[in-house]
């Protein structure tokens, strides 16, 4: 018989199984709330009540004690090695592609394809585990829609990393100004090399940008409403 690999949603569902007592009334409802509030099912982040109307378990409530006894007052990081290593990896992040993550810790087997990056965050996080992180797009927004960590242009970073990239974002996106284009190199002078790094890989995945080689010179330019010297010749040539 083929041993199935554990990952992280096989293994708190093994402990749940293992550490509520058996015969308890409600016992499989009770381990499918905890894996469905930690984005173990089609929602990354299903409110209480939704678990509660899916589960008809009552109100939220209910739900919510249904969480704090058989998860959140019994466990600890130390019951779940196979979580702590892909913490532990994430936590090795400042800033990064979601996607190339999660084919790393899916290529480890540590956690499945259909996986929420974001339900991970959430049980480290009640387990003490691992940072403040934030799910953004592009253009650092942060990611609305549950499912969208698993498009390309979705990236996750420490909430301190993405404080200051948004900062180093919006003077890459103001720097062409006048004269409608800007060097990355004066980029990299007035941000530091890191993160002029990062800018100007998520400068390349806007629709609006466009970029030159000149040797060893990289400019870019962006058709947007910073950029005077595109808005001046939109005024003269109407």
């Amino acid at each position: 018989m083929k041993q199935l690999i554990m990952n992280t949603e096989r293994e708190l569902a093994l402990w749940l199984d293992t550490t509520i007592t058996e015969g308890k009334p409600n016992k499989p409802r009770d381990i499918k709330a905890v894996l469905l509030y930690y984005g173990f099912g089609d929602d990354a982040e299903p409110t209480l009540e939704q678990i509660a109307e899916e589960l008809s378990i009552g109100t939220r409530e209910r739900v919510r004690q249904v969480l704090n006894s058989t998860f959140k007052a019994k466990a600890s990081i130390d019951d779940f090695p196979v979580l702590r290593s892909a913490l532990q990896r994430i936590g090795q992040i400042e800033f990064a592609s979601i996607s190339a993550i999660r084919g790393e810790l899916i290529g480890s087997g540590v956690i499945s394809q259909n996986t929420h990056i974001r339900g991970l965050l959430k049980l480290g996080s009640d387990l003490s585990a691992i940072g403040a992180y934030e799910l953004v797009d592009h253009e650092l927004c942060k990611l609305a829609r549950s499912e969208a960590e698993f498009e390309e242009m979705a990236f996750i970073g420490t909430d301190a990393a993405i404080k200051r990239l948004r900062v180093a974002y919006q003077k890459a996106k103001t720097l062409p100004g006048q004269l409608g284009l800007a060097s990355r190199e004066y980029l990299t002078d007035l941000i530091d090399v890191e993160a002029a790094a990062n800018v100007w890989s998520l400068l390349k995945l806007r629709i609006d940008s466009e970029f030159i080689q000149d040797g060893d010179q990289e400019w870019y330019m962006l058709e947007d409403r910073d950029n005077n010297l595109v808005n001046n010749c939109e005024k003269i040539f109407r």
